[in-house]
């Protein structure tokens, strides 16, 4: 398993902080002693100078030792002048009085000028300025001490000496190494527990902008990244943000299509069923008036029919076979007009109640028109295609007149649908219901619930799937009803109102 980014970003900033803090401490332990002294000499070399430019400056005595006396305290020095005489003008010695101890002339020998002023004192090293001062490296031998001097004679031909102990120098880079090294300590302590902080703040984001892309590699684009920071990351987490709506709305639109696609393969299959299913029934259909128109010809052919009684029988036979042939071919031309959309609708306004009065005094004779009941508004203005409607009207009354049992009675009624949007015109006839399991398909072509009954009443399944085609174009609906002894057939007609 690789490492992960916390724990390589964590590994890697305790690795800086860790030699940051080695190199600040070595830097402390070889360097800081070094550097002191170099600070110090600078200062010595500045006290020098200051030095002379008090005595250059400053005629009162009490007013130099004063002066001299700041210096010593301010900078722990030691100062010591002697005249071109090799008397001392000045001299004191830190640490043991309060007050500079100012000597006789007797006391300290001509021969001492620019030279050590204890036998116990050993000059370790010695650095010629270009000015003439001398920079030197003393030893006390008996107090086990290091001295720092500059040594230089001033314009008026006195010897300075000024010195400051070399102890505090190395005590104080000792204190500051030990304390460096506590401090680094505690800054690695601190600053571990702000990497750890940091890397998991600087990380988060991007564990969780990891998880999310495994989300949507398993196509779940449920989960969004948090933007809280307006960085390279944030954009990031907005990008892959982006990136997931896209592919989701990508797949969405792939998933509607692929329906789609199903949809229109499984409309297709069913198409070529219906298709392979049409061709078998218009061969079937077809084929018996052909035989028997066949046989017909071939007998008045061959003068079977031995008087004129037997051919003229023969004769109406091949007509009456004939007139069903064409009627086939009729409806089966308009079934198709209606289906491929080769018949274009002309919507007009006309009543519906005068064409059903139209249509039952056409259809009905008069015996037969007194079992007809008709239950009519005074007007009920219609929009549609006048010449369908018609048609829908006519199979509904041929439908209700084939099926209605004996001493039944047939009911036309037009109603309103429950939106109000619509004339509902129905078609009832006492008679046997329809079977259930056959209601769903009595709308297809040549789909013939009482099979026994078709063939010699001349129907072929077609009238049915005339109103389905109809009703389609005008997207109106349709159906039909087993009621209490009754079948009733039932389509919707736009109103005028509606569609004016």
């Amino acid at each position: 398993m690789h490492p992960s980014v916390r724990r390589r970003l964590l590994v890697s900033m305790a690795g800086i902080l860790i030699l940051f803090a080695a190199t600040l401490v070595a830097m402390n332990s070889t360097l800081l002693e070094s550097y002191y002294t170099s600070m110090e000499k600078r200062m010595l070399k500045n006290q020098a100078a200051a030095i002379e430019q008090i005595i250059a400056g400053t005629t009162d005595v009490s007013e130099l030792d004063e002066r001299f006396e700041q210096l010593e305290r301010r900078h722990s020095l030691t100062i010591s002048i002697i005249g071109p005489d090799g008397n001392p003008r000045y001299f004191t010695r830190m640490g043991l009085l309060d007050e500079p101890i100012h000597l006789q002339p007797s006391f300290i020998p001509q021969s001492t000028r620019l030279q050590p002023k204890s036998p116990n004192l050993t000059v370790l090293s010695t650095e010629q300025l270009q000015d003439g001062s001398v920079f030197e490296l003393q030893n006390d031998q008996r107090l086990d001490i290091k001295y720092m001097t500059i040594r230089k004679i001033m314009d008026d031909g006195s010897a300075l000496d000024i010195r400051v102990m070399l102890s505090s120098i190395e005590r104080g880079a000792a204190i500051a190494s030990v304390f460096t090294a506590y401090a680094a300590a505690l800054g690695l302590l601190v600053a571990a527990v702000w990497a750890v902080l940091f890397s998991k703040r600087f990380t988060e984001p991007l564990v969780q902008m990891s998880d999310i892309a495994g989300s949507i590699a398993e196509l779940d684009f449920s989960r969004k990244c948090k933007i809280l920071q307006k960085d390279e990351i944030g954009h990031l987490g907005e990008s892959i943000n982006d990136l997931s709506e896209k592919l989701s709305a990508a797949l969405e639109d792939l998933k509607a299509k692929n329906v789609l696609l199903q949809e229109e393969l499984e409309h297709e299959r069913k198409l070529d069923k219906m298709r392979k299913e049409f061709v078998a029934n218009v061969s079937h259909e077809l084929r018996t008036p052909i035989s028997i128109i066949q046989g017909y010809a071939d007998g008045l052919k061959m003068n079977i029919a031995a008087n004129e009684e037997r051919r003229n029988y023969y004769s109406d036979v091949i007509i009456n076979e004939t007139d069903r042939m064409n009627r086939l071919v009729g409806d089966l031309l308009e079934l198709s007009q209606y289906e491929s959309g080769g018949m274009k609708l002309a919507k007009s306004q006309f009543d519906l109640v005068d064409l059903i009065v139209k249509i039952t005094g056409r259809c009905f004779c008069e015996k037969e028109a007194e079992t007809v009941d008709l239950d009519l508004p005074e007007r009920a203005e219609a929009f549609a295609d006048e010449r369908s409607i018609e048609q829908v009207l006519i199979n509904y009354v041929n439908n209700a007149k084939e099926h209605l049992k004996e001493g039944g009675r047939i009911r036309i009624s037009i109603g309103e649908s429950e939106d109000m949007a619509s004339w509902v015109l129905r078609v009832a006839n006492d008679g046997e219901p329809i079977p259930e399991s056959c209601l769903p398909f009595i709308w297809d072509s040549f789909y013939r619930a009482d099979k026994a009954r078709s063939r010699e009443n001349g129907r072929y399944g077609l009238g049915l799937s005339i109103v389905r085609a109809i009703q389609a174009m005008h997207g109106r609906r349709y159906g039909a009803l087993n009621l209490d002894g009754k079948v009733e057939f039932w389509a919707e007609v736009g109103k005028y109102e509606e569609e004016a």
